[in-house]
């Protein structure tokens, strides 16, 4: 049934394929076109996790800003993401710790008297016993 020379005109001439018994070509076939197909998609995978992580330690160096130095979160995340997390993180680490600002994102004011941070709603200062009225 099979035309022996239409296949092989086919194969040859068309799609210069090797023959089904040529396992040697297929190798050959497999590993000048496919493999190299498939390692720029195994790169791009890894590049994608890369991407990931920066942004996930992007985040984490705006929170540790924001919480912990009282300063912009927003600000150092925008500057890890563009620089670097680790670059980012080094400045934030610098950076003078604002206490004014993380007394008033928790709600506390500073005693005139002795200069601690007291909870809004309170009287007097439990440190010195100062009077706020």
């Amino acid at each position: 049934m099979h035309d022996e020379g239409a296949y092989s005109m086919i194969t040859t001439y068309c799609l210069d394929l090797p023959k089904v018994q040529d396992v040697q070509g297929y190798e050959k076939l497999i590993k000048e076109t496919l493999l190299p197909v498939l390692g720029i998609i195994e790169s791009y995978r890894y590049s994608v996790y890369i991407a990931l992580l920066w942004l996930v330690f992007s985040v984490l160096v705006g929170v540790f800003a924001s919480h912990v130095k009282g300063r912009s979160g927003i600000g150092f995340f925008f500057l890890s993401l563009f620089f670097s997390p680790v670059l980012a993180f080094l400045v934030a680490l610098s950076v003078k710790t604002d206490w004014w600002a993380r007394a008033r994102k928790r709600g506390l004011k500073q005693c005139e008297r002795c200069g601690r941070y007291v909870p809004r709603e309170a009287v007097i200062c439990h440190y010195c016993r100062g009077n706020f009225i």
